[in-house]
């Protein structure tokens, strides 16, 4: 735990926030979800786990950043409801 910490620390302030949004989104998930997604990280090889990140970076690090998608697999982002009675 203390080498993530000081891994944490080292990183600059905008890869810092990205990590806590990440980690709040992880959160919030309901626990189902959040067990399926971990099983699912477990269950992969090493490459694999590089080539998620990987795609995960492109996806997130782009001009025009949104801040975190729901899904790396995903590719767009789900309406909120009380933004369509807006329209």
């Amino acid at each position: 735990a203390r080498k993530r910490y000081e891994r944490f620390h080292q990183l600059p302030p905008e890869q810092q926030e990205r990590l806590r949004r990440r980690a709040q989104w992880f959160k919030n998930l309901p626990p189902e979800r959040r067990a399926e997604l971990r099983a699912k990280w477990q269950n992969m090889t090493p490459e694999q786990r590089e080539e998620f990140k990987e795609k995960w970076r492109r996806d997130n690090d782009g001009p025009g950043e949104r801040g975190p998608r729901m899904h790396p697999d995903r590719t767009e982002r789900p309406e909120r409801p009380g933004r369509m009675m807006q329209r």
